[in-house]
């Protein structure tokens, strides 16, 4: 298999959270990313890296407006070289 047959061959998971301004993004999450940060009981939680873009976001859970529910997410972008303190 060849570099590019690889590179075509990446499974990609879409997510759409929100900043802490109420937009919405599209981030592109590797197999990976997106075991990590999965809906669990508490909501989205984790740091994934968009993979169209690069950059690295905390996740966390966030309610959708419906009682008891946590199925949204809300995004912080976390700066170049800062690691994950203090983001979430």
């Amino acid at each position: 298999m060849t570099r590019q047959e690889g590179a075509a061959q990446q499974v990609t998971h879409s997510l759409t959270p929100r900043l802490r301004d109420g937009t919405r993004i599209c981030m592109e999450l590797s197999t990976a990313d997106y075991a990590k940060a999965r809906l669990r009981r508490l909501g989205y939680w984790g740091v994934v890296t968009d993979q169209a873009t690069g950059k690295r976001y905390a996740l966390r859970g966030a309610s959708c407006n419906l009682p008891y529910c946590n199925c949204d997410a809300v995004a912080t972008e976390i700066a170049h070289g800062s690691g994950n303190k203090g983001v979430v």
